[in-house]
């Protein structure tokens, strides 16, 4: 029998819209019906804020801290929802009753509150879950007072502990699923090489960049380096123009997920979605940097299951790229990541 599902997610980043295609995509293959409702377009005025907001704090940090560190979280928490429930409560309510789903899946934190309002008022018909998508989601206020959520799930225990601790959660319904990927992005390797090395520029520094390629451009260890533009147009094209070499290839865009399979070690901010799509595949990180007050928290997860490295010295970094024994990794990706992710989220809303 078809069922109805209704997922939540929101544009900002790609990791929720990630989550949300993949499961989609799960669904549709067995004739479900799938809908979904962005919150940038619900929460249209507030979101331009919001996305200014975070853009501005991603230069300042301290910003970020102020907000959801130093207030009392539960406290904002409750202002937001004074807000949305004041303001965009209504038309949340009216999209429930006239889809009418089965199951409601969020993928962005701050759906769960809509999901507490629309109940406090009318019959909960459907089972809700909510997919952890990025770490720093774990940090922020989003989670408290979602008693009435039916499954929470994470991507790793360590998570799934944090969650417990940080919002008093005593119900045994958070569980450790993995990201939801799709099973055929999925590869065991037997060994992993450094032949074919990837760099995301998001978020690197020009200085960095120009010591750590002067250093690779004398080596012979690997076959190729691949510099992915994504969002630093500026770096991109100042590299493209000073550092020329055979073995540098400069590309524009990739899509990530269907070239992991190429790639051996991945220099990258440790980023949620990417970080998942690499265990996935058995590809190391190293991490030169990352969002301050945003990502510290992948540093922790990096550290704590040794599955990548955060290095921000070009000497460093070309030393284990070179020298390390990355083999080393392989355990720890087979012990957090699960093809069956997808499945499992879906099977346990039955």
């Amino acid at each position: 029998m078809q069922k109805k599902y209704l997922i939540l997610t929101a544009s900002y980043g790609s990791w929720h819209n990630v989550a949300r295609d993949n499961i989609s995509n799960y669904l549709r293959e067995k004739w479900d019906i799938v809908q979904s409702l962005d919150l940038t377009d619900l929460l249209k005025k507030w979101w331009d804020n919001s996305r200014k907001f975070y853009a501005f704090s991603e230069k300042i940090p301290f910003l970020w801290d102020a907000t959801f560190n130093l207030l009392d979280q539960e406290f904002t928490n409750e202002l937001l929802n004074l807000l949305f429930k004041s303001v965009y409560q209504k038309k949340f309510n009216e999209i429930i009753d006239e889809f009418g789903p089965d199951y409601v899946i969020c993928t962005f934190p701050n759906w769960p509150v809509f999901i507490r309002n629309y109940t406090l008022k009318n019959k909960k018909t459907f089972k809700s879950a909510v997919i952890i998508t990025d770490a720093i989601e774990i940090g922020m206020p989003w989670f408290y007072g979602c008693e009435n959520i039916d499954y929470f799930f994470v991507i790793d225990d360590f998570s799934n502990k944090e969650f417990k601790r940080k919002f008093n959660h005593i119900k045994n319904n958070v569980f450790t699923s993995f990201f939801p990927i799709e099973r055929k992005y999925f590869i065991d390797k037997k060994t992993i090489k450094n032949e074919n090395i990837s760099i995301l520029l998001t978020w690197l520094k020009k200085p960095f960049m120009l010591k750590l390629l002067e250093l690779l451009k004398k080596e012979d260890f690997y076959k190729e380096i691949n510099i992915i533009k994504w969002r630093n147009a500026k770096l991109f094209a100042s590299l493209k123009k000073e550092v020329k070499d055979k073995r540098i290839k400069y590309s524009d865009f990739i899509d990530i997920k269907e070239n992991l399979k190429n790639i051996d070690i991945f220099i990258t901010k440790p980023g949620w979605a990417i970080m998942s799509e690499c265990i996935a595949t058995d590809v190391p990180i190293i991490s030169p940097s990352f969002i301050p007050g945003q990502e510290e928290w992948n540093i922790r997860l990096m550290e704590k299951a040794w599955f990548w490295i955060y290095e921000n010295d070009p000497e460093k970094v070309v030393f284990y790229l070179k020298y390390l024994d990355f083999n080393k990794f392989l355990p720890n990706f087979k012990k957090i990541k699960k093809e069956n992710a997808i499945e499992f989220i879906v099977e346990k809303l039955k």
